[in-house]
């Protein structure tokens, strides 16, 4: 199994990987359902994941636009001690996880929301080109008396004739109709005639002006008609999620003096869980919960030591030492009901209209509750924030996270005598760094 785990972590560090979007705390929890088909792996806790549904896709179950079914699963296999085990000569200690949701979907009318904001659009439009049109009337009237002003016409009666037709034609017309009405104008003046190509060429640039004016416009406002529908488009999920867990590890109760090699139990424990949970987004905010009641154990408050065996062989006059290590955990050990408790706020924030990436700010809560054996597992919540970093495309550059585990000291408080070594907040602060890749390039649709 390690080489299998070591080869693995070859693949993908060598290969080209993508991010999936995620959250994680210390124990890598979250409240947030990822969405499509994921088969991920955090490189710095040794655990493997997969993950498929069809939040990309859900099932519509009403005429709506905005009614959803979703349902999905996973699978998780870890060594649960951490990177470090797999380079060591320590035996891993396998973890797994199987579950499976159900959940309903719904959010305000994408379409609605389109057609509300495409009328917008189109009345702001139709606003500009009314404007335009009048600063076309404004301006032409005046080339139309600079042209005559500069010409060499001379004769009042002929002026006061085009100007009266040139300007109520003006008044009634677009643009256009004005541009076609110039071109077959029929003077009976020749210097009337003169002056009409340079009037034309005066028509033509400003009704060239105004349409990349109003193509320039028109692309700034429907940039701002799809960021305010994604500023208004709101999605909330809620879903019952259950599965099972398992892990395997030699624990120590107490030494067999006769025998130490009895001293070692292997304990094989099976788990399960049952939850429900919701998820809300709206613009760049989303916030997560879940709330679950669990079997466990309390396997994380053990103490985990290494023995080691000298046996000596003596034959003709030689002596072998041979020396064997046996990883082991110590500790008062059970299995516990408890009731969990997820909560995530996350944000997304841009660096900067000239920045390639993009983060995503979530702070959290992890609260296991209402413990049936307190004295195995006291109640007990951590609290943290991370930053993780993407591209433009989603591609995942990395995450920090700052964690203050067991707020109260609980598990502190619950050890006796000499191990009662209370801390204060400041010297429990664990920092980490998240390094989840999600390998999607294994299936074509994602």
């Amino acid at each position: 199994m390690k080489s299998f785990v070591i080869a693995l972590l070859f693949i993908t560090v060598t290969g080209e990987s993508f991010a999936q979007w995620l959250t994680q705390s210390a124990e890598g929890n979250g409240s947030f359902l990822f969405k499509g088909a994921n088969v991920s792996l955090d490189l710095l806790k040794t655990d493997l994941s997969i993950t498929l549904n069809n939040l990309h896709n859900p099932v519509k179950i009403s005429n709506k636009d905005n009614h959803f079914l979703f349902f999905g699963g996973g699978m998780d296999a870890k060594a649960k001690k951490g990177l470090g085990n797999l380079f060591a000569n320590r035996d891993l200690v396998p973890a797994g996880e199987l579950n499976i949701y159900l959940g309903f979907q719904f959010a305000n009318s994408y379409n609605k929301l389109y057609k509300v904001e495409e009328s917008r659009l189109s009345a702001q439009t139709a606003k500009i080109k009314i404007q335009q049109v009048a600063d076309f009337v404004i301006k032409i009237n005046g080339k139309i008396d600079e042209k005559i002003l500069s010409s060499h016409l001379t004769d009042s009666v002929v002026i006061k004739k085009i100007k009266k037709e040139w300007k109520e034609k003006l008044s009634k017309s677009y643009p256009n109709a004005f541009f076609e009405y110039l071109k077959t104008y029929k003077p009976d003046n020749v210097s009337v005639a003169n002056i009409i190509p340079d009037l034309l060429v005066s028509v033509e640039t400003m009704m060239r002006e105004n349409a990349l004016d109003l193509e320039h416009i028109t692309n700034l406002l429907t940039g701002n008609r799809e960021e305010n529908i994604r500023n208004k488009l709101w999605r909330f999920s809620i879903f019952v999620i259950g599965g099972a867990d398992a892990s395997s590890f030699n624990r120590v109760e107490k030494l067999d003096s006769n025998n130490f090699a009895n001293s070692f139990i292997k304990e094989d424990y099976y788990g399960n869980f049952v939850a429900v949970g919701m998820n809300f987004q709206i613009s760049k905010l989303k916030i997560g919960a879940t709330y679950a009641y669990r079997k466990t154990n309390n396997f994380g408050l053990l103490d985990n030591l290494d023995y080691k065996f000298n046996t000596a062989i003596t034959a003709n006059g030689q002596t072998l030492n041979q020396e064997k290590t046996v990883n082991a955990f110590t500790g008062a050990y059970g299995e516990v009901v408890i009731n969990e408790l997820n909560a995530d706020i996350m944000y997304t924030l841009d660096l900067g209209d000239n920045s390639d990436a993009h983060a995503l700010l979530n702070a959290y809560f992890r609260g296991q509750l209402f413990s049936r054996s307190k004295d195995l597992l006291p109640a007990t919540y951590n609290v943290g924030i991370g930053t993780y970093f993407y591209t433009r495309k989603s591609r995942f550059l990395g995450g920090i996270y700052i964690e203050l585990p067991d707020v109260n000291n609980y598990f502190k408080k619950n050890k006796s005598g000499n191990n009662q070594t209370l801390t204060p907040a400041t010297q429990r602060l664990a920092f980490g760094l998240v390094g989840k890749y999600s390998l999607n390039a294994l299936f074509s649709h994602q």
